[in-house]
């Protein structure tokens, strides 16, 4: 078994739709399949946005829905996130963010996850 690690993150094989179909044992040629999969994919930025980090560094990551139900979050800061040509130190991961992602901007995840911090913010 194989673990990948990303911007200090293990990834997740079976919830990675990049990753998933890679075998448990990487013989060389799968480590290479592998390597060119890894270099097409960017770090999901999550929400770097400065105000949401602020509020979720001050609830400690915990919000809540508009259906009073907590939905986890982490601000990381273990390295920048680019938007746009744009730095950012931190951002706000929900706790399902994939991570890397191929071919988008952002994981599904944080794409769902946009409209619950937009409301958790407005209550703030």
């Amino acid at each position: 078994m194989w673990n990948a690690f990303v911007h200090g993150h293990c990834i997740m094989k079976k919830e990675c739709s990049s990753l998933k179909n890679f075998p448990d044992k990487l013989t060389p040629a799968a480590l290479n399949d592998l390597m060119a999969v890894l270099e097409k994919c960017s770090v999901c930025p999550g929400h770097p946005e400065k105000h949401f980090v602020e509020m979720a560094q001050c609830k400690k990551g915990e919000l809540k829905s508009s259906d009073g139900k907590t939905v986890a979050a982490t601000v990381d800061q273990y390295a920048p996130v680019y938007v746009s040509g744009q730095k950012y130190d931190s951002t706000v991961r929900c706790t399902k963010c994939a991570i890397i992602v191929q071919d988008k901007v952002k994981c599904s995840s944080c794409v769902a996850y946009r409209g619950t911090l937009r409301k958790a913010y407005h209550r703030w």
